[in-house]
């Protein structure tokens, strides 16, 4: 039986821009897996916020689970609003209890292929809300944290970072690209879950040649 890999990421699966997570669907897709690529969150809030991902058809495909290629499959888990700072202590204490309310989205049709998935990798958002559902859905999944970026730094709501504190050192593993976030991270995870994963690098791409994206020359 083919084994599968459910990926959770703020990014959409086929954007011009690249990220980790696009990196890591590839490789898993190349070695045989069937991967599950998750955009979340993302809601009504973030096309006021003129989200680039509203370039592409995020709205067209919400909510379905959609094959892209043969075995990898995307999934827009698009909701009314999503947890997000405010930028201000106290009208982020008011949001908490709405923020709540994400752990506890319907999954719809991803559901299925999380309950079936071998690991569940997913990216310091605020999707790591919905770690019990996951949990709850597969506990024999082994799960892995992605930490690509510090929740403090990208300035997300308290909310989410008090959940990564709570759930961190339930992961099987927590992958940590840098220095900087290990020493973070190790303050307040006790548990031996954590490895430093450097960036790697696709060096193939360097390899060939590419239209240049400007409209004038360096020449």
């Amino acid at each position: 039986m083919t084994k599968k890999i459910t990926l959770i990421t703020g990014h959409y699966l086929n954007s011009k821009r690249k990220a980790g997570f696009h990196w890591l669907a590839d490789a898993y897709h190349k070695m045989g897996y069937e991967v599950l690529f998750i955009t979340a969150p993302i809601s009504w809030a973030s096309k006021l916020k003129n989200d680039y991902r509203f370039e592409y058809p995020v709205i067209k495909e919400a909510n379905r689970l959609l094959e892209k290629k043969p075995g990898l499959f995307s999934y827009v888990l698009f909701t009314f609003l999503h947890p997000f700072s405010l930028r201000n202590v106290w009208i982020n204490r008011l949001f908490s209890p709405l923020v709540n309310l994400y752990k506890n989205i319907n999954l719809g049709q991803a559901e299925q292929f999380i309950k079936a998935s071998d690991v569940i990798i997913f990216e310091c958002t605020a999707a790591l809300l919905l770690f019990d559902q996951f949990k709850k859905l597969n506990p024999n999944a082994k799960f892995i944290y992605r930490v690509s970026d510090d929740l403090r730094l990208l300035g997300a709501h308290p909310r989410i970072i008090a959940e990564e504190i709570r759930i961190v050192s339930k992961f099987n593993r927590v992958s940590v690209p840098c220095q900087y976030i290990f020493d973070i991270h190790k303050t307040f995870n006790s548990s031996n879950n954590m490895t430093l994963d450097l960036h790697g690098l696709k060096k193939a791409i360097f390899d060939e040649d590419y239209p240049n994206p400007y409209n004038y020359s360096c020449a």
